[in-house]
């Protein structure tokens, strides 16, 4: 088994003790991937999902700012904003059939609900927004699109754990 082998099976089972809300272990689980490389995105996403399933928003941030960065890195060749990243990938088509993209439209969804949590909707429709330009079949950003073009407010039990 090759090292990319062994962080994509440490990250899948990071996100299968989140899907229990085992955060604990989670947080413990991607903490390892990111000691094992540092740049490994779908390790900065899993840790900003843990911390946003602890509450814990500012950590979550910073981590997604950091999985943000690394993704742009690999799909616009570093583009220096957030909205100068969403204009470049705007253009790009990642269906979620295909696992490479995966990481990727975790960290545009999460920020979506992040920004919705914080009560920031216009930048939270942005992100839900390029998530269904990202891949169109997807059905949540529609779902959380809908919620706030009807005005909903957060609801933390109805959007707990992030994790797709």
């Amino acid at each position: 088994m090759n090292d990319k082998q062994i962080l994509e099976n440490l990250a899948h089972k990071g996100r299968e003790a989140l899907k229990f809300l085992e955060t604990d272990t989670a947080m413990a689980i991607f903490k390892d991937v990111l000691a094992i490389d540092e740049d490994y995105l779908d390790g900065w996403v899993g840790l900003a999902q843990v911390y946003y399933e602890q509450g814990k928003l500012k950590e979550s941030e910073k981590s997604f700012d950091k999985a943000l960065r690394l993704a742009d890195k690999q799909l616009s060749k570093g583009s220096s904003s957030a909205k100068a990243t969403a204009d470049t990938w705007r253009q790009k088509k990642l269906s979620w059939k295909t696992e490479k993209n995966k990481p990727v439209i975790r960290l545009v969804h999460g920020l979506g609900v992040l920004m919705f949590r914080r009560g920031d909707n216009k930048q939270a429709k942005k992100w839900f927004e390029l998530e269904h330009s990202l891949d169109p079949s997807l059905e949540a950003p529609l779902v959380m699109l809908a919620d706030i073009g009807a005005g909903r407010k957060f609801n933390k039990l109805k959007y707990q754990n992030i994790n797709i």
